[in-house]
Protein backbone atom coordinates (compact mmCIF):
# COMPACT_ATOMS: atom_id res chain seq x y z
CA UNK A 1 0.00 0.00 0.00
CA UNK A 2 2.68 2.38 0.72
CA UNK A 3 4.09 1.85 -2.82
CA UNK A 4 1.00 2.93 -3.88
CA UNK A 5 0.47 5.79 -2.19
CA UNK A 6 4.18 6.75 -3.25
CA UNK A 7 3.34 6.53 -6.82
CA UNK A 8 0.42 8.65 -6.84
CA UNK A 9 2.54 11.33 -4.97
CA UNK A 10 5.13 11.67 -7.64
CA UNK A 11 2.48 11.58 -9.81
CA UNK A 12 0.70 14.79 -7.96
CA UNK A 13 4.06 16.17 -7.80
CA UNK A 14 4.69 16.42 -11.48
CA UNK A 15 1.38 17.45 -11.84
CA UNK A 16 1.73 20.35 -9.53
CA UNK A 17 4.74 21.29 -10.58
CA UNK A 18 3.76 22.25 -13.84
CA UNK A 19 3.96 25.95 -15.01
CA UNK A 20 0.39 26.32 -16.12
CA UNK A 21 -1.03 24.71 -13.20
CA UNK A 22 0.80 26.58 -10.56
CA UNK A 23 0.43 29.87 -12.01
CA UNK A 24 -1.86 29.92 -14.83
CA UNK A 25 -2.31 33.78 -15.18
CA UNK A 26 1.40 34.59 -15.88
CA UNK A 27 1.84 35.10 -19.36
CA UNK A 28 5.27 35.68 -20.57
CA UNK A 29 5.32 39.52 -21.15
CA UNK A 30 5.35 40.85 -24.77
CA UNK A 31 7.89 42.65 -26.53
CA UNK A 32 7.17 46.25 -27.71
CA UNK A 33 7.49 44.90 -31.32
CA UNK A 34 5.23 42.05 -31.06
CA UNK A 35 2.50 44.30 -29.93
CA UNK A 36 3.37 46.39 -32.97
CA UNK A 37 3.37 43.60 -35.13
CA UNK A 38 -0.11 42.93 -34.05
CA UNK A 39 -1.18 46.56 -34.49
CA UNK A 40 -0.20 46.01 -37.90
CA UNK A 41 -1.84 42.82 -38.48
CA UNK A 42 -4.85 45.01 -37.54
CA UNK A 43 -4.66 47.45 -39.80
CA UNK A 44 -3.39 45.32 -42.48
CA UNK A 45 -6.96 43.48 -42.10
CA UNK A 46 -8.96 47.10 -41.70
CA UNK A 47 -7.20 47.90 -45.21
CA UNK A 48 -8.20 44.94 -46.54
CA UNK A 49 -11.91 44.80 -45.60
CA UNK A 50 -12.28 48.51 -46.62
CA UNK A 51 -10.79 47.89 -49.98
CA UNK A 52 -13.34 45.02 -50.55
CA UNK A 53 -15.90 46.89 -48.84
CA UNK A 54 -14.95 49.53 -52.04
CA UNK A 55 -14.87 47.44 -54.78
CA UNK A 56 -18.29 45.88 -53.86
CA UNK A 57 -19.96 48.91 -53.28
CA UNK A 58 -18.50 49.96 -57.17
CA UNK A 59 -19.81 46.75 -58.79
CA UNK A 60 -23.13 47.89 -57.03
CA UNK A 61 -23.05 51.16 -58.23
CA UNK A 62 -22.29 49.58 -61.84
CA UNK A 63 -24.85 47.19 -61.63
CA UNK A 64 -27.51 49.65 -60.09
CA UNK A 65 -27.03 52.22 -62.70
CA UNK A 66 -29.67 52.37 -65.39
CA UNK A 67 -29.41 52.42 -69.01
CA UNK A 68 -29.75 54.92 -71.73
CA UNK A 69 -32.38 52.75 -73.29
CA UNK A 70 -34.38 52.05 -69.96
CA UNK A 71 -37.05 53.97 -69.01
CA UNK A 72 -37.26 55.41 -65.64
CA UNK A 73 -38.69 52.86 -62.53
CA UNK A 74 -42.04 54.74 -61.76
CA UNK A 75 -42.27 55.06 -65.94
CA UNK A 76 -44.37 51.50 -66.02
CA UNK A 77 -46.89 52.41 -63.32
CA UNK A 78 -47.21 55.95 -65.05
CA UNK A 79 -47.89 54.22 -68.40
CA UNK A 80 -50.06 51.47 -66.87
CA UNK A 81 -52.51 54.39 -64.86
CA UNK A 82 -52.47 56.21 -68.47
CA UNK A 83 -53.68 53.19 -70.63
CA UNK A 84 -56.00 52.42 -67.67
CA UNK A 85 -57.73 56.00 -67.51
CA UNK A 86 -58.06 55.92 -71.75
CA UNK A 87 -59.35 52.29 -71.16
CA UNK A 88 -62.03 52.64 -68.53
CA UNK A 89 -63.40 56.00 -70.09
CA UNK A 90 -64.19 54.30 -72.89
CA UNK A 91 -65.66 51.26 -71.35
CA UNK A 92 -67.71 53.28 -68.68
CA UNK A 93 -68.78 55.79 -71.89
CA UNK A 94 -69.93 52.86 -74.13
CA UNK A 95 -71.54 50.61 -71.32
CA UNK A 96 -73.51 53.66 -70.18
CA UNK A 97 -74.62 54.33 -73.65
CA UNK A 98 -75.56 50.84 -74.05
CA UNK A 99 -77.91 50.99 -70.88
CA UNK A 100 -79.55 54.44 -72.03
CA UNK A 101 -80.42 52.97 -75.63
CA UNK A 102 -81.87 50.15 -73.90
CA UNK A 103 -84.61 52.24 -71.21
CA UNK A 104 -85.36 54.82 -74.50
CA UNK A 105 -85.25 52.08 -77.36
CA UNK A 106 -82.86 54.11 -79.38
CA UNK A 107 -80.36 52.01 -80.55
CA UNK A 108 -76.68 53.26 -81.25
CA UNK A 109 -77.13 56.68 -81.01
CA UNK A 110 -76.86 56.64 -77.37
CA UNK A 111 -73.74 53.99 -77.41
CA UNK A 112 -71.79 55.98 -79.78
CA UNK A 113 -72.45 59.37 -78.13
CA UNK A 114 -71.58 58.61 -74.76
CA UNK A 115 -68.14 56.38 -76.04
CA UNK A 116 -67.00 59.85 -77.72
CA UNK A 117 -67.61 61.01 -74.11
CA UNK A 118 -66.28 58.72 -72.65
CA UNK A 119 -63.15 58.62 -74.48
CA UNK A 120 -63.17 62.44 -74.18
CA UNK A 121 -63.25 61.99 -69.96
CA UNK A 122 -60.57 59.62 -70.44
CA UNK A 123 -58.13 62.04 -71.85
CA UNK A 124 -59.26 64.79 -69.48
CA UNK A 125 -57.84 62.18 -66.70
CA UNK A 126 -54.94 61.44 -68.62
CA UNK A 127 -54.51 65.11 -68.90
CA UNK A 128 -54.95 65.79 -65.26
CA UNK A 129 -52.60 63.60 -64.35
CA UNK A 130 -49.81 64.69 -66.72
CA UNK A 131 -50.37 68.45 -65.33
CA UNK A 132 -50.49 67.82 -62.01
CA UNK A 133 -53.30 69.54 -61.62
CA UNK A 134 -55.03 66.04 -60.39
CA UNK A 135 -58.84 66.76 -59.51
CA UNK A 136 -58.67 70.43 -58.43
CA UNK A 137 -61.50 72.88 -58.84
CA UNK A 138 -61.51 76.25 -60.45
CA UNK A 139 -59.60 75.42 -63.48
CA UNK A 140 -62.01 78.82 -65.29
CA UNK A 141 -61.69 80.63 -62.59
CA UNK A 142 -57.63 80.39 -62.91
CA UNK A 143 -57.80 81.32 -66.32
CA UNK A 144 -60.70 84.29 -66.24
CA UNK A 145 -58.38 85.89 -63.01
CA UNK A 146 -55.08 85.74 -65.29
CA UNK A 147 -57.06 87.56 -68.07
CA UNK A 148 -58.15 90.30 -66.32
CA UNK A 149 -55.69 91.39 -63.52
CA UNK A 150 -58.09 93.69 -61.84
CA UNK A 151 -60.00 91.04 -60.53
CA UNK A 152 -59.88 90.61 -56.93
CA UNK A 153 -58.38 87.06 -56.19
CA UNK A 154 -60.93 85.84 -54.15
CA UNK A 155 -63.00 85.32 -56.92
CA UNK A 156 -65.67 87.91 -56.40
CA UNK A 157 -66.42 90.96 -58.66
CA UNK A 158 -65.62 94.37 -57.79
CA UNK A 159 -69.57 95.22 -57.89
CA UNK A 160 -70.18 93.15 -54.90
CA UNK A 161 -68.38 95.24 -52.82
Amino acid sequence: MNGNHTGQTALHRLYWNRADVIAPCRRPVESNSMSDQKQQNGQDRLQDIERRIARMQGEQDETAAPSRSALPKNMGAILGRVATELVAGVAVGTFMGWLFDGWFGTSPLFMVVMFFLGAAAGMLNVWRMASGRGMATGYFDEHRQSADPNSPADGSSADDK
